[in-house]
C-alpha cells in the first residue's frame, strides 16, 4: 500500500478543523467565547500566570485579556490576585473554572471516542499506534522547531 502523504496532511488538518470546532461549540454552549475558552484553558495550565503572560500567549491587546479576565471572574471562572508587586495580579482557576475545563475536556474526549469508535478494532489501533508515534516525533523537534 502506497500511503501518499498529502492526502494523510490534509486529513489530519481535516481532523485538526473539525475539533476546534467542536472546542468552540462546547465554549459557545457554556456561553463562552473562543477567546475566554483559550483564556481559561491557559490559566489552567500555568497558574499563577501573569496578566501580560497571558496576554503574550493569545497575541492579543493588553485591553482585551482584561476584558476577557474580567468576563471569565465576573462568571467565577479565574480570580486575579496581586502579586509582590501590586501592579502585577497572577490568575488562578477558581473550583469552578476548574470543573468548567474537566467538563468540557470530558465531553470533547467523549465526542473524539464517539468518532473513533465507528472505527473497526484494526483501524482504531493502527490510528493510535501512528498517533502515538506522531505525537513523539512532533515533541522531539517537529518541522517548525528551529
Amino acid at each position: 500500500m502506497t500511503i501518499e502523504l498529502n492526502a494523510v496532511s490534509d486529513h489530519l488538518l481535516h481532523v485538526y478543523r473539525l475539533i476546534r470546532r467542536t472546542v468552540y461549540d462546547l465554549a459557545q454552549s457554556r456561553g463562552m467565547t473562543a477567546s475566554q475558552l483559550m483564556a481559561l484553558r491557559y490559566v489552567a495550565l500555568t497558574p499563577d500566570c501573569s496578566m501580560n503572560e497571558l496576554t503574550r500567549h493569545l497575541n492579543v491587546t493588553r485591553a482585551a485579556v482584561t476584558s476577557i479576565v474580567d468576563r471569565l471572574e465576573r462568571e467565577g471562572l479565574v480570580r486575579r490576585q496581586a502579586g509582590s508587586d501590586r501592579r502585577i495580579f497572577h490568575l488562578r482557576l477558581t473550583p469552578e473554572g476548574e470543573a468548567a475545563i474537566l467538563s468540557m475536556r470530558q465531553a470533547l474526549h467523549g465526542e473524539i471516542q464517539r468518532w473513533i469508535g465507528t472505527l473497526s478494532p484494526e483501524k482504531a489501533e493502527a490510528l493510535a499506534v501512528g498517533l502515538e508515534a506522531l505525537s513523539g516525533i512532533a515533541l522531539e523537534g517537529g518541522p517548525f522547531r528551529g
